[in-house]
């Protein structure tokens, strides 16, 4: 099986509290690297940085993903 790439896309949008939609795995990449420093050194983000840097399964990046947003209370009140 080939690494993913940059472009390929997670398993699903998602979007934070402020409607920023994280659709790839560079959005992802992206959106962590915009978080502020105490953020990104959270565990859940730390995960889900190796996870993308790792190769892993867009399903698997998506809920770590979805996990630390939830963990920061940045998922939108459904």
């Amino acid at each position: 099986m080939a690494k993913p790439k940059w472009s390929d896309s997670l398993a699903r949008i998602i979007r934070d509290r402020h409607g920023t939609a994280i659709e790839t795995r560079d959005d992802a990449r992206a959106y962590i690297l915009t978080l502020p420093a105490l953020r990104q050194q959270r565990a859940v983000w730390q995960r889900a940085a190796r996870l993308l840097m790792d190769g892993a399964p867009a399903d698997e990046v998506t809920r770590q993903i979805e996990t630390a947003l939830s963990v920061d209370g940045e998922l939108p009140i459904e």
